[in-house]
C-alpha cells in the first residue's frame, strides 16, 4: 500500500508554554485536494511550515510519503505557497520564477498552464515584481508552487487578494493539478472555496484535530436550517426545534438530521402553509464545532 503524501502522528510544536500544534493525528491520501481549517492561531500555518520542514516538531513526525518532511527527498516532490510570499522586486516575474524553477530537477513544465490560467500574460512576467498589484502577487506565488509539477503541492492561504476571475481561475487550476493525480493540501478562511473545490476537509482547534472527514460527510455533523410559514401566528416554539424564532409569520430554527420529530410536529401544526428544510453548508459545520471559538 502506497505510503500517504501526508502523515502526522503525534506532532506537536510548542515554544515553552505556547502551543501551536498539539499531538496531530493526520493523513491525506494521494489525489486527494484536502482542505485545512480552523480559526486564526488554530495551528494551521505552524502545521504547514512542520510539513514543509521550515519548522522542526518538539515531538511527533510529520512525514512526506514516510519521509520525514525536513529531508530534501522529500521536500524535492513537494510545491508550496506561504501566506505572504515574497519575491525579488527588483527582477522580473519570470525572472523570479527561473531561479526558484532551477532549484528542482523537474524544471518548470506546468510554468506556461498556470500563468495562462490564472491570466499572467508574457508582458506581466517581463515586469519588475515591485510593479505587481497585490493580486498579481498572489498568482505568481501559485505559479512558483506548482510551475514544476510536483507531487504535493501545499498551499498556505493561496486565494487572499484574488479577484472573483481569478478566484474561478485558481478552482480550476486546483481541479487540473488533482485530475493528473496530484495531492492539494491548502489551508483557507473561505468556507465556499474549499466547499467547491476540496473532497476532503481537516479542521483543527487550538493545534488539536477536531475533524477530518469528507465534505458531504462532514456537513452531516450539522443540523439542517428550518423555515415554516403560517397562515396564522406560528407557534412560540416547536419540541426539538433548536434555536426557534418568528418574525412575522415565519418560524425559522434547526433540527439535527437524524431527528425528524420535529418536522412531523411543524407539519401537524395548524396553519402551515409552506415548509423549508435546508441541508447544512461547510459554514454551519464549521460554526456549529467551534462553538464560541475558544
Amino acid at each position: 500500500m502506497a505510503a500517504p503524501p501526508i502523515r502526522c502522528a503525534g506532532l506537536t510544536k510548542r515554544w515553552g508554554a505556547a502551543v501551536g500544534v498539539e499531538a496531530l493525528d493526520l493523513d491525506v491520501e494521494p489525489g486527494s485536494v484536502t482542505g485545512f481549517l480552523g480559526a486564526n492561531g488554530a495551528g494551521k500555518s505552524t502545521t504547514i511550515e512542520l510539513l514543509v520542514g521550515l519548522l522542526r516538531p518538539t515531538a511527533g513526525q510529520a512525514l512526506l510519503w514516510d519521509v520525514p518532511a525536513s529531508e530534501p527527498a522529500a521536500r524535492a516532490r513537494v510545491g508550496y505557497m506561504p501566506a505572504d510570499p515574497a519575491f525579488y522586486r527588483t527582477l522580473s516575474g519570470r525572472r523570479n520564477l527561473d531561479l526558484l524553477a532551477a532549484l528542482h530537477r523537474r524544471g518548470a513544465p506546468d510554468r506556461d498552464m498556470a500563468a495562462d490560467l490564472l491570466g499572467l500574460s508574457g508582458r506581466d512576467l517581463a515586469r519588475p515584481v515591485g510593479e505587481y498589484s497585490g493580486g498579481m502577487v498572489q498568482k505568481l506565488a501559485l505559479v512558483q508552487a506548482v510551475q514544476h509539477r510536483p507531487d504535493l503541492v501545499i498551499l498556505d492561504e493561496p486565494a487572499n487578494r484574488l479577484d472573483p476571475l481569478a478566484h474561478r481561475r485558481f478552482e480550476e487550476l486546483i481541479r487540473r493539478i488533482a485530475a493528473r493525480g496530484g495531492t492539494v493540501f491548502l489551508s483557507s478562511h473561505t468556507l465556499s472555496e474549499v466547499e467547491d473545490v476540496c473532497d476532503t476537509v481537516a479542521m483543527v482547534r487550538a493545534g488539536r484535530l477536531l475533524a477530518h472527514r469528507p465534505v458531504a460527510a462532514l456537513a452531516d455533523l450539522a443540523a439542517r436550517r428550518v423555515r415554516a410559514l403560517f397562515d396564522t401566528t406560528p407557534p412560540a416554539a416547536v419540541p426539538g426545534l433548536a434555536d426557534p424564532h418568528v418574525d412575522g409569520h415565519v418560524l425559522t430554527g434547526r433540527v439535527a438530521r437524524a431527528d425528524l420529530e420535529p418536522l412531523r410536529a411543524l407539519l401537524a401544526t395548524p396553519g402551515l402553509t409552506d415548509l423549508t428544510v435546508e441541508p447544512a453548508s461547510l459554514e454551519d459545520t464549521f460554526i456549529e464545532l467551534y462553538g464560541d471559538g475558544r
